[in-house]
């Protein structure tokens, strides 16, 4: 019982301590807090496509590789975690770079 609350005790709780030093410290209005879940859940989309494209080119590569080299290349390559985190990067740039085509 107390394993599968910890994670969610956690998140809730830095969320509130975050939201009221933001609100309290910063003056960060809390109406804006709506606007910025929506911004939050587009990159959470960008991560997920990102996630995506980037399984679909790595079996691809995997694949070509098997086909040139003759020889059996694992398709657990593909299955870094490191390739989680370089997609939330992707997906933050390109949001960025979307927000910033607009304002120009």
């Amino acid at each position: 019982m107390i394993e599968e609350a910890f994670v969610p005790a956690v998140v809730i709780t830095s969320t509130a301590v975050g939201c009221w030093i933001a609100a309290r410290r910063f003056g960060w209005p809390l109406r804006r807090l709506g606007p910025a879940s929506g911004k939050a859940l587009e990159c959470v989309g960008g991560v997920v496509l990102f996630c995506l494209l980037n399984a679909a080119v790595g079996t691809a590569l995997i694949f070509a590789a098997r086909a040139l080299s003759g020889r059996f290349v694992s398709l657990h390559l593909g299955a870094d975690q490191s390739l989680l985190a370089v997609s939330a990067l992707q997906a933050l740039v390109f949001q960025w770079w979307r927000e910033s085509s607009r304002r120009d």
